[in-house]
C-alpha cells in the first residue's frame, strides 16, 4: 500500500524549511546508509550550533545555540531551541541572563535539560515549564561538555577555556538527587588543557574524558581511581563508549580512533593497540562525532561541511552528506536511530534520513 507522504514548506529567514514526518524514516544502517538524504532544515539566530540532544523518547531535539567560538562569545545572548521531531512546529525557547550555551543533555527520564554555558555554570531546566530549578556553580569557564549516567543519578561536566590559559580545567561529577557537587575528577592542572569531552559507561562504572592536550583518561566510578591514560592524541573531542561499553571512540590528529577499554587498562602507562576509522588526509579535520544506537555507524563532522558516514567494524567510507556551508561542530542520532542531526557554524541544524 502506497503511504501519503505530506511535506509542507515554509520559509523561514530566507532558507527553506522542509517538514516531514518522521514515521516516514527508516532506521539509518550500514545497509542502507547510501539512501541517507536531508530531511529537514532548521535555522537559527547565532551563529554556531554549538550543541544537539535528542530526548530519550526521541519527541523533542534541544539546540544550543551561540556565537563564535573564535570571538569568545563576546556580546552574545544564547539560547537553547526546543523543536517537537513529529511536527517540527511549536519550538520553545530557553534563555536566561548571561546564557551562551556551550552543551547540553536531557537527563534519562526526559523531564530535565542541563546546560553548560560559558560562564562556568550549569543550568537545570525543567524545559516544559521553561524555568530554572538549580544553577550548579563549580566551573569558572566554559563547560564544554554536559553527560547523565543511564540510571539518572550523577551529572558529568567538562571544563576548560579552549583559547586561554584561564580558568579551571576540571572534571566533575554531580548528584541529581540535590545537585550537589560530588567529585571533582582532573585536578586544576593547565598542563592537562580544557576538558572537551566527558562519557559514562552504560553500566556506570568507568568515566572518561577527553582533554584538548590530546590524552583520554580513565577512571573508575566507584572510588574514582585513575584507571589508564591514553596520551597525545591532539585534541581528544566528542568521546564515546560503545553501546556494550567494551571500547572507546574518540576524535584524534589522524582520524578517529577507537580503543579497547580492557586493553587500556591493562597497559596502563604504555600505548593499547587500537583501531583508526575515518583516517584524515592532509589539512582535514574532524569536528564532532557520534555514534549510531546500534554502534554500527559512525557520523563524522568536517570543517569542510561535509558529514560522512562510516563503517564502524569494516571502517569504510558509506556516504559523504552534503548541505552545511561551513563546518559541522555538532552531530546527534536520535533514540530510534531514524534521524541523524547536525549542527554547523552556518547557523543551521540539518536533520538526515532514509525514507521508508
Amino acid at each position: 500500500m502506497l503511504q501519503l507522504v505530506v511535506l509542507f514548506v515554509v520559509l523561514v529567514s530566507n532558507s527553506l524549511l522542509i517538514l516531514q514526518d518522521a514515521s516516514d524514516l527508516s532506521k539509518i544502517s550500514v545497509t542502507n546508509a547510501h539512501e541517507v538524504k536531508q530531511k529537514q532544515l532548521l535555522t537559527g539566530n547565532a551563529m554556531w550550533m554549538s550543541d544537539l540532544a535528542f530526548s530519550p523518547d526521541g519527541s523533542r531535539l534541544a539546540v544550543a545555540e551561540t556565537g563564535s567560538a573564535y570571538e569568545a562569545f563576546k556580546n552574545v545572548q544564547g539560547k537553547v531551541r526546543i523543536w517537537n521531531t513529529t511536527t517540527w512546529k511549536g519550538k520553545m525557547t530557553l534563555s536566561s541572563d548571561g546564557l551562551s550555551a556551550m552543551s547540553l543533555a536531557f537527563s534519562p527520564d526526559g523531564q530535565r535539560i542541563a546546560v553548560g554555558n560559558t560562564t562556568g555554570n550549569i543550568d537545570i531546566w525543567d524545559w516544559a515549564n521553561q524555568v530554572v530549578d538549580n544553577t550548579l556553580k563549580g566551573h569558572s569557564t566554559w563547560v564544554n561538555k554536559v553527560v547523565f549516567d543511564a540510571n539518572n543519578n550523577y551529572l558529568a561536566s567538562a571544563s576548560g577555556h579552549l583559547f586561554k590559559q584561564e580558568g579551571d580545567y576540571t572534571v566533575r561529577l554531580w548528584l541529581t538527587v540535590d545537585w550537589q557537587e560530588f567529585s571533582i575528577l582532573t585536578p586544576s592542572d593547565s598542563n592537562l588543557g580544557a576538558g572537551l569531552s566527558v562519557a559514562i559507561s552504560p553500566d556506570g562504572g568507568i568515566i572518561a574524558a577527553g582533554m584538548s592536550n590530546g590524552t583520554v583518561h580513565l577512571w573508575a566510578f566507584e572510588g574514582q581511581n585513575e584507571l589508564a591514560v591514553l596520551d597525545e592524541y591532539a585534541w581528544a573531542d566528542d568521546l564515546f563508549f560503545t553501546p556494550n561499553g567494551s571500547q572507546i571512540l574518540f576524535v584524534a590528529k589522524d582520524g578517529v580512533r577507537i580503543w579497547n577499554v580492557a586493553d587500556a587498562i591493562e597497559t596502563y602507562g604504555n600505548i593499547p593497540e587500537y583501531k583508526l576509522i575515518a583516517p584524515l588526509q592532509e589539512k582535514e579535520f574532524i569536528f564532532s562525532i557520534a555514534l549510531s544506537p546500534d554502534g554500527t555507524v559512525l557520523a563524522a563532522g568536517y570543517q569542510d561541511g561535509t558529514v560522512r558516514l562510516w563503517n564502524v567494524e569494516t571502517g569504510d567510507q558509506l556516504i559523504v552528506l552534503k548541505g552545511h556551508k561551513d563546518r559541522v561542530v555538532s552531530l546527534a542520532f536520535s533514540p530510534d536511530g531514524t534521524l541523524l542531526a547536525s549542527g554547523g557554524t552556518d547557523g543551521t541544524v540539518r536533520l538526515w534520513g532514509v525514507t521508508a
